[in-house]
């Protein structure tokens, strides 16, 4: 067991949750250095269209921008976290930024930790609920106005139909002046 390192956690733990993980993670040095990452963050790299074939671990963040410019948003956001990528064409993805300061022990910045979660079916779901909502909205409207039309109509032939009956009422008793004005 000891010979094959089962004792130790640490892997075990890294192979679990770390390497697993849906959502897209890096970890930055203080020299922004990006120290470690996941398999997730190069594959929401790649669906943004990326080659990243050298890689991007124990480079420095500079650099990594400097090939893809339009992710220095993961990296440097004036908005704040966390934030929304949006995507630029229908195959990218949208993805949501957040980003975690690291202490040390004593309380000293050691770097930071990105988490970047690929939120394009999500808000693809809002576009749709939004879509089903505002047919709702309209058909609800059309009831509406069908209904008013309705109401509408209906007085209008219930004053007609008085009308009408006034009228023979009038000529049958021979009364064809006031038939006439009616």
């Amino acid at each position: 067991v000891s010979r094959e390192n089962l004792t130790d956690l640490t892997p075990i733990a890294r192979e679990k949750l770390f390497d697993t993980l849906y959502e897209g993670v890096l970890i930055i040095d203080w020299n922004e250095t990006i120290v470690d990452h996941n398999q997730s963050i190069l594959d929401i790299i790649r669906r943004k269209g990326y080659d990243i074939g050298k890689g991007i671990l124990n480079r420095s963040v500079k650099n990594v921008v400097k090939d893809m410019e339009d992710l220095s948003q993961i990296f440097y956001s004036s908005q704040g976290y966390p934030h929304i990528i949006p995507a630029i064409t229908i195959d990218e993805p949208t993805l949501e930024v957040n980003q975690q300061i690291l202490l040390e022990k004593g309380g000293g910045q050691s770097g930071r930790l990105i988490i970047i979660r690929d939120i394009t079916q999500q808000k693809q779901a809002e576009a749709q609920l939004l879509w089903q909502q505002r047919l709702l909205a309209a058909e609800q409207e059309r009831k509406n106005i069908g209904r008013e039309l309705h109401d509408n109509l209906a007085q209008v032939l219930g004053y007609i139909n008085l009308q009408s009956k006034t009228i023979l009422n009038l000529l049958e008793e021979g009364d064809t002046t006031n038939a006439a004005s009616n």
